[in-house]
C-alpha cells in the first residue's frame, strides 16, 4: 500500500508541475514533433524522389508502353522457325509461371504468335498461280484478348468452325485490316490460299470472316502500333492452335509474351533484386527455346 500511495503522489505532483509549467511543456512537445518530423522527411522525401526518377526514366525508356511491361519475343527470322512442340513449354513457362519469378502483381498478358510470310492468293487461281504474281505477301497470326481491343466492322470475329482440329473440313477463317481491305478490295465471305515457298510449299486455305478496326490504337494493349497489323491476317487463338498450327511443319516464326505488371511499390532499393530474378526468368526460357 505504501508503495502504491507513493505511486500516486509522484504522479500527482508531476502532474501539477505539468500543469503549472503547460506553457513550457507545450513548446518542448512541438519542438520534439517538429525534429521527428525533419528527421524522417529527410529519407521520404529521397526516397519519393529516387521513386519518381525511376517511374519516369522507365516510362521515357518505354515510350508508348507502361514503365513496368516486359517484351519477351522469339524471332525465327534470327534463331530459326520452330515447331508448335517447341513453342508449348516456353510459352507454359511465361504464361503461367514468370509472374511469380519477376515478383510484381501481374496486370495484363498478351501473348502473339505470327506464321513466316506466306503468298496470298484467290482460291479460284490456286491450282494455276503465276510464283511471281501473288496478291500479297502476308503472315498468319493470332493476338490473345484481342476481340475487347477492336471493333468488326464488317462479318464477324473468327471461331472456330464445327470440325476444327484440321484444315481438310474448311477454310480458316481469318480477320483482315481495313486498310488492307481497302487496298486490295477484299470482301466478307472471300476464299484465298496462302502458299509456302516454292511449288511444293506448305498450302492453308482460308476465307476473309471479318474486317476490323482498332477501337483504341493508344492503349497498353497494343505491344506494337496497331498499324503493325496494317497487312496481316489475324484469326483467334483456338483457330491457329487447331487448324494453322497442325497444317504448317514449322508454324512459329514469330512469337511473343507481353506482360504488364504493377511496378507502383518499386523502389529504387528494390530495382538489384529486381534485375536479377528478371535474369533468371530469361534464363529459364532461354533454356526452354533458345
Amino acid at each position: 500500500m505504501k508503495i502504491l500511495s507513493t505511486i500516486i503522489s509522484t504522479l500527482l505532483l508531476a502532474a501539477k508541475r505539468l500543469w503549472n509549467h503547460r506553457l513550457l511543456m507545450l513548446c518542448l512537445l512541438a519542438g520534439l514533433v517538429a525534429a521527428v518530423g525533419l528527421l524522417s522527411s529527410i529519407p521520404l522525401y529521397a526516397d519519393a524522389a529516387h521513386h519518381q526518377l525511376l517511374q519516369g526514366e522507365l516510362t521515357e525508356a518505354g515510350t508508348y508502353r507502361p514503365p513496368f511491361a516486359f517484351l519477351w519475343r522469339y524471332v525465327g527470322a534470327w534463331h530459326g522457325d520452330v515447331a508448335w512442340d517447341a513453342y508449348t513449354p516456353a510459352d507454359e513457362y511465361l504464361s503461367q509461371q514468370v509472374g511469380g519469378v519477376v515478383g510484381l502483381p501481374l496486370d495484363a498478358l498478351i501473348r502473339h504468335v505470327q506464321t513466316r510470310n506466306l503468298r496470298l492468293f484467290p482460291a479460284t487461281d490456286a491450282l494455276g498461280f503465276i510464283e511471281d504474281e501473288p496478291l500479297l505477301w502476308t503472315n498468319l497470326s493470332f493476338i490473345s484478348g484481342l476481340k475487347e481491343h477492336i471493333e468488326v466492322i464488317e462479318g464477324d470475329f473468327p471461331s472456330s468452325p464445327p470440325q476444327a482440329g484440321g484444315t481438310e473440313g474448311g477454310n480458316v477463317p481469318v480477320l483482315i485490316n481495313q486498310t488492307l481491305a481497302d487496298q486490295l478490295g477484299l470482301q466478307i465471305g472471300e476464299q484465298y490460299v496462302l502458299f509456302g515457298s516454292g511449288q511444293e510449299g506448305d498450302q492453308l486455305p482460308v476465307q476473309i470472316a471479318g474486317i476490323w478496326r482498332p477501337l483504341n490504337g493508344l492503349e497498353s494493349f497494343w505491344f506494337y502500333q496497331p498499324s503493325a497489323f496494317d497487312q496481316a491476317l489475324l484469326t483467334s487463338q483456338p483457330v491457329f492452335e487447331t487448324q494453322v498450327a497442325p497444317a504448317l511443319e514449322k508454324p512459329v516464326s514469330l512469337a511473343l509474351w507481353y506482360h504488364i505488371f504493377d511496378g507502383d511499390q518499386v523502389r529504387a532499393s528494390d530495382v538489384p533484386g529486381l534485375l536479377n530474378r528478371v535474369a533468371t526468368a530469361e534464363s529459364r526460357v532461354t533454356a526452354l527455346l533458345n
